[in-house]
């Protein structure tokens, strides 16, 4: 695990996310069979592959032991849901782009989601079980923050699916258990240092310092009107609609300051008419987790 997250943290490394993902789906095959033994008094035979004859099977180049699928291991182990569907959302995408040749941003980007996930819950899975403490263990790619920068990638029609597959996943997972994800987000956000240190940006923290804007700074930091923001939506997803779903999402929206701003026409009568103004980037990010991206 460890090399998978050393791999991808390197700065200038194009081959990041086939490479974690071999690592990662290898890290839970030992973890789990690992599990297996610790559940059976230590017997290494437990995990032992076997013929219908009860012979344990061996390998025709070492005549070493086989040992048990990685799916089976899943399933004899009392590993819980969220991590289940994570590791074999995270095999599935390792058998399929070693396959795909170089990998559009929004693909590579999903990827880390469920890598982000993988790590917290093998480490937290790593202590529970073992008594193992891993600490600091985060998929933070410091070398290109934003899109990566090299040979442009158009998406094939078969990383296309495979994004839409994983959006699907992360947007319909329901975590049972607080303490395991099917897929996180790390963000990761640059702003100037003041001269005492800190960052200064848009925070609903009551404790930051608080600053005043210009009407011509908020039009540049929300350009965009409801009706722009919708438009846009429905040009970006092909299943855009708008309706009871979109709506709770609008909600959580406009909850967020990066994304979201509320302009009264009188600022000092919080009950004169206003208008809400949005930051059409922002709201990308939000939605491209529920909604599918058009291919085109």
């Amino acid at each position: 695990m460890l090399a998978a997250v050393e791999l991808y943290n390197k700065t200038a490394f194009e081959y990041r996310e086939e490479a974690f993902c071999v690592l990662i789906v290898n890290a839970w095959e030992v973890l789990l069979k690992a599990r297996i033994v610790s559940r059976n008094n230590d017997e290494i035979d437990t995990i032992f592959l076997r013929d219908s004859a009860g012979n344990i099977r061996r390998s025709s180049l070492t005549n070493s032991p086989l040992t048990i699928s990685l799916d089976r291991a899943l399933n004899e182990c009392d590993a819980p849901s969220a991590v289940k569907k994570n590791v074999e959302t995270l095999f599935g995408v390792r058998n399929e782009i070693t396959h795909l040749g170089p990998l559009h941003p929004d693909l590579r980007r999903k990827i880390s989601q469920f890598g982000t996930a993988s790590v917290t819950n093998l480490s937290t899975l790593l202590q529970r079980w073992f008594d193992e403490p891993i600490e600091g263990t985060y998929l933070l790619p410091v070398g290109f923050i934003g899109d990566a920068v090299g040979v442009s990638v158009d998406p094939s029609r078969r990383q296309n699916q495979l994004l839409r597959d994983l959006q699907s996943i992360a947007s319909n997972s329901e975590d049972e258990d607080e303490d395991f994800n099917v897929a996180l987000s790390v963000r990761i956000e640059i702003a100037r240092a003041s001269g005492g240190g800190g960052t200064i940006g848009i925070s609903s923290d009551p404790n930051a310092p608080r600053v005043t804007i210009s009407d011509d700074e908020l039009l540049e930091l929300y350009p965009d009107t409801f009706d722009d923001m919708v438009e846009a939506c429905g040009n970006r997803y092909q299943d855009f609609k708008r309706n009871a779903d979109f709506n709770h999402h609008l909600r959580t929206m406009k909850a967020d300051p990066e994304i979201a701003k509320q302009r009264h026409l009188n600022p000092s009568r919080p009950s004169s008419a206003s208008q809400w103004f949005y930051n059409v980037a922002k709201v990308f990010d939000h939605l491209d987790e529920v909604y599918s991206v058009r291919d085109d």
